[in-house]
């Protein structure tokens, strides 16, 4: 007899699925450990892994994400194997698994952005580099040095050089201050 003619499903083979997904994942970390570029002395864990790229993939960029849908395929393996009913938790808000998750990931994220607004970046390294330049771009860090503002107005710089600023600004346009960025940092 098969399970349509007795009215009961087929359960599925969870050990079979845990395995699947745990290959997979496996597989993808294996992948990035092989495209992680090698050096004369080893493994250059923090160079991109796509030269000239649009976003820093180093290792330990590809491996947070990694980690990102390692836990979103458990969490969902788990919902499905051990579906839960919402509970009250020390928020007072009634959430289940996955909302624990993404609170306790965005909770995660304004700490370390925090961190950086307060304690700032650790100097040197390749993964500081990477907030700095993002910092220089977007939030204007380097004003300070060279007396330009987002509108395009000077201010008194106290170490000097403003005529400099003012002359390439005169030569250049008032759109060339993103090339002065660029050329100062």
């Amino acid at each position: 007899m098969s399970t349509a003619e007795t009215g009961t499903a087929a359960r599925p083979n969870w050990t079979l699925i845990t395995l699947t997904a745990a290959v997979i994942l496996g597989c993808a970390l294996a992948f990035l450990i092989w495209a992680t570029p090698s050096g004369s002395d080893g493994k250059a864990w923090t160079d991109p892994m796509i030269p000239r790229g649009w976003m820093a993939w180093s290792f330990p960029v590809a491996f947070f994400f990694w980690c990102i849908a390692t836990v979103l395929v458990t969490f969902t393996i788990l919902a499905i194997r051990f579906p839960e009913t919402p509970r009250k938790g020390i928020l007072r808000i009634e959430t289940t698994r996955g909302d624990r998750l993404f609170i306790t990931l965005l909770g995660s994220a304004f700490i370390c952005l925090g961190w950086l607004f307060f304690a700032g970046p650790r100097s040197g390294g390749r993964s500081s580099s990477v907030f700095f330049t993002a910092q220089r771009s977007f939030a204007g860090s380097d004003h300070s040095r060279t007396g330009i503002t987002r509108a395009g107005s000077f201010n008194k710089v106290s170490q000097g050089g403003e005529h400099e600023v003012e002359a390439y600004h005169h030569r250049h346009g008032a759109c060339a201050d993103g090339l002065w960025r660029a050329r100062l940092g």
